[in-house]
């Protein structure tokens, strides 16, 4: 069998793209794919510094991730222009157990539906085979490699796509831990 080694022979042997795994080569050519998109589509983020978080958060990840969901779909829905959307669909990598998949999704059902005005869909996949999911890690990697070490070079490939970057402890002062870089 021939491989095709024109993404790198690490993404060739796993068979999906992820940022912070692939190489730079293969990086910039996911970059340059996802910026030439031409989707009715929208990217909004929220950045999280998560040494000034609450203690009480570290201790509960998952009230930390509704608290921050609860931000994102607030923030984002409330600044889409609806005229421009049929349809909403959240996608969360496979990553929770089935009990924590349960709450996340009671949780961002109802968020959803109090702030979307169209239909909406939510669902868990695992990145390796949606590719939907990839290219928000691509986006995801993008954002933080501008916030954490201010490298834009993927980001201003795709910053036409991103339509927010909320830092949502931006104002606050107080560390409550050492911030690791």
């Amino acid at each position: 069998m021939l491989l095709n080694y024109a993404c790198g022979s690490s993404m060739e042997e796993r068979g999906y793209f992820h940022a912070s795994e692939d190489a730079q080569n293969v990086r910039n050519n996911v970059f340059l794919i996802i910026s030439k998109m031409d989707y009715a589509m929208r990217v909004d983020s929220i950045i999280a510094q998560k040494s000034k978080a609450n203690p009480t958060f570290h201790q509960q990840p998952l009230e930390f991730y509704n608290v921050l969901g609860e931000a994102l779909l607030k923030y984002a829905f409330t600044r889409a222009m609806w005229q421009d959307y049929d349809h909403v669909v959240v996608v969360f990598s496979s990553l929770f157990d089935r009990k924590k998949r349960g709450i996340v999704k009671q949780a961002f059902k109802s968020l959803i539906k109090q702030y979307a005005k169209v239909p909406f869909a939510l669902y868990f996949h695992d990145s390796k085979f949606d590719l939907c999911n990839q290219a928000a890690d691509y986006f995801g990697w993008a954002i933080y490699r501008k916030w954490e070490s201010a490298d834009n070079r993927s980001h201003v490939l795709v910053q036409h796509l991103i339509k927010s970057e909320f830092a949502i402890f931006e104002k606050g002062d107080t560390e409550f831990h050492e911030y690791k870089k």
